[in-house]
């Protein structure tokens, strides 16, 4: 089996020294002052008086009144923690681009979204989509809930997906925030390291989100390509 994650070759030479955006309630959209905001990044460095490639470094700063953080000296980074008065904490990934969203709390935090979706061609050249039913599992086209118009690269990170029932997008990184309540569309063409959650509205899920801004490349031996991003593999009580 032939696997491609391209987020450690893409990203990391995206970021900035810089990160900087703004924390937020992921159900009232409302912002979060005080909120402590860590990025961690790995680099050459002593460590027990001996020279390691691996040591890490933190870069911190707190969300003022209107929810902003900026920190500067952030070279990159691999994770993102957040702890805001009165929310469990938070640790996700770093979004390529400044400034950026961090969602907390909501209806989906401390979901699991371990489970990863398949999206693109058969080896019978076949377009295979997703179908969240269940456990969720690959299906043609005309049965799926989401499938792929075409699929990234190493050079090319812009694709475009299909939803029979619509999907409709919102930016950012953390928990997902709430499912937008108007536009969405049969079709959407994103960026798939501009960090955020495509919602997708389901026949019998309800409304899905899907994780954007790291994704994977699969090509089994003789079972075409496809495209892998993660979802929720459980909904919140």
């Amino acid at each position: 089996m032939k696997r491609g994650w391209l987020l450690s070759t893409i990203v990391l030479s995206a970021c900035s020294p810089t990160v900087s955006g703004e924390v937020r309630d992921a159900t009232s959209d409302q912002p979060i002052a005080h909120a402590m905001v860590e990025v961690t990044t790995s680099g050459w460095g002593v460590r027990g008086g001996g020279l390691v490639w691996d040591k890490d470094f933190s870069y911190r700063a707190q969300s003022g009144p209107d929810g902003h953080f900026r920190i500067a000296g952030a070279d990159g980074g691999h994770r993102l923690s957040v702890s805001a008065p009165g929310y469990p904490p938070v640790q996700t990934s770093l979004c390529s681009r400044s400034p950026m969203t961090i969602w907390v709390g909501g209806r989906f935090d401390g979901a699991d979204f371990g489970k990863t979706l398949s999206l693109g061609d058969g080896g019978n050249r076949i377009r295979m989509g997703w179908r969240f039913s269940g456990a969720g599992r690959k299906a043609p086209e005309s049965g799926s809930d989401l499938v792929a118009l075409g699929l990234p690269s190493a050079d090319k990170s812009v694709t475009s997906f299909r939803a029979p029932l619509g999907v409709a997008f919102r930016s950012g990184t953390g928990n997902p925030p709430q499912a937008p309540q108007s536009g969405y569309a049969v079709e959407q063409t994103l960026d798939l390291l501009d960090c955020g959650w495509l919602f997708v509205r389901t026949g019998d899920s309800g409304t899905v989100p899907v994780k954007i801004g790291s994704f994977g490349l699969d090509e089994p031996p003789g079972e075409g390509r496809y495209l892998m991003l993660s979802y929720a593999t459980a909904r919140p009580h």
